[in-house]
């Protein structure tokens, strides 16, 4: 029993620390993508950590845990496939299988942090990955809708189109609105739209849950 009571404590602080790993990866990438994105090994090794970083961070059954890491492996593999060969449709399909997966491991960080029964720092820490994902899909949303039709961002990206688009996602996530990068076609529009949305819910709704559970504990 002893045993069983320290493996399972010990299992509890291995998982704990996942959610600072990914925390950490996630402000290397968002800090440093922008200024390598000239650079397609060092954006792509970039996003390879924060990748592995997230699929590590995921609390699923068995099968779904082995379905999503074979998914996230399939997305690894497939950016550095990308960058080889430089193929615009295959740019495209990899936009979209890196918005779905990073969707996903958003979804299921604000699944654990929601159903988590104590508010601990290891919870509060998910709830900021989650919330930062949020930006980086919406960065990876934008580039998806500029590279599909030039100028769906205005200015025009230029060379540094991540960078913009990750910018243009995090202003429109926190609403901050500079108005410097605006979406100009639809489906910038839309992912504006669902992104600010987004954030505002994530903040009204989870964050609201949080405060509610450790005001009870109190």
């Amino acid at each position: 029993m002893i045993s069983l009571h320290w493996f399972r404590q010990a299992r509890s602080i291995s998982f704990s620390v996942r959610h600072y790993v990914l925390l950490a990866a996630l402000i290397l990438y968002i800090l440093l993508d922008p200024v390598f994105n000239g650079s397609p090994v060092i954006a792509t090794t970039l996003g390879s950590i924060l990748l592995l970083a997230a699929i590590d961070c995921l609390d699923l059954d068995k099968r779904t845990f082995l379905a999503s890491r074979w998914f996230g492996v399939l997305v690894l593999a497939l950016g550095w496939v990308v960058i080889s060969m430089e193929h615009p449709v295959l740019q495209g399909v990899f936009a979209v299988i890196r918005v779905l997966f990073l969707a996903f491991v958003s979804g299921a960080l604000i699944y654990q942090t929601a159903k988590a029964r104590e508010v601990s720092l290891s919870v509060i820490v998910g709830a900021v990955d989650g919330y930062l994902l949020l930006g980086i899909i919406g960065a990876a949303a934008f580039h998806f809708a500029e590279s599909l039709a030039p100028g769906s961002i205005q200015p025009p990206g230029g060379q540094d189109v991540f960078g913009n688009a990750l910018y243009l996602s995090f202003v429109t996530l926190t609403t901050l609105g500079y108005g410097d990068f605006i979406p100009i076609s639809n489906t910038a529009k839309t992912i504006a739209i669902l992104l600010a949305t987004t954030g505002q819910l994530y903040i009204a709704v989870l964050i609201a849950l949080l405060v509610g559970k450790f005001a009870s504990k109190q």
